[in-house]
């Protein structure tokens, strides 16, 4: 994604900068695929999988290497965010976590 730290993700795994197509908000990366505009797509596994059984490229194989990083996903609020939904948001994670 254009702007992202996916790039330098993929920078620092040792892509080279004309191996990297940077896609603005709202292009569809499994039609780009299908086009043959890219070679590759790099975003998490459970958001490339909702996009291509959505896409008219599902017809094809879909084919996936091993995942490249990991990461952390973060929940923020801002200072003066309600405490309710704090305790609620708390609440749904640790459901989730179970």
């Amino acid at each position: 994604g254009l702007g992202t730290a996916q790039v330098e993700t993929l920078r620092r795994e040792g892509f080279a900068e004309q191996q990297i197509v940077q896609i603005r908000l709202g292009e569809n990366p499994a039609r780009l695929l299908e086009l043959r505009r890219i070679d590759a797509w790099f975003t998490g596994i459970d958001e490339a999988l909702y996009i291509w059984h959505k896409s008219a490229a599902r017809r094809h194989e879909l084919r996936m290497s091993p995942p490249l990083v990991s990461t952390d996903l973060y929940l923020a609020c801002s200072l003066d965010c309600d405490r309710q939904l704090v305790t609620q948001l708390r609440d749904a994670i640790a459901q989730l976590d179970h």
